[in-house]
């Protein structure tokens, strides 16, 4: 069974940056960003870059608690993640 990772803000910096990382390692990644067209380009890329990956995303304003929620439970009804950045 495949580890899981769940990365917000995804699309740029960083969460981009661990995504990346943890994608070579064959984790399954989740992660939400305000951008739709943002977390587009990232599938793309991703499925080129990592034939396989299971990428599960998310538009999502993690400002807005409505949003936090609705994310987390979009994630929980899949997984129980390994890791959380």
């Amino acid at each position: 069974m495949r580890k899981s990772i769940v990365v917000t803000g995804g699309t740029k910096g960083i969460g981009k940056a661990i995504i990346e990382r943890f994608a070579g390692e064959g984790f399954s990644i989740f992660t939400c960003a305000r951008s739709q067209s943002g977390l587009d380009e990232l599938m793309k890329e991703m499925e080129n870059r990592f034939p396989g990956i299971h990428l599960f995303t998310m538009q999502a304003d993690l400002s807005q608690k409505s949003e936090v929620i609705a994310f987390a439970e979009a994630v929980n009804k899949q997984v129980v993640p390994d890791v959380l950045v």
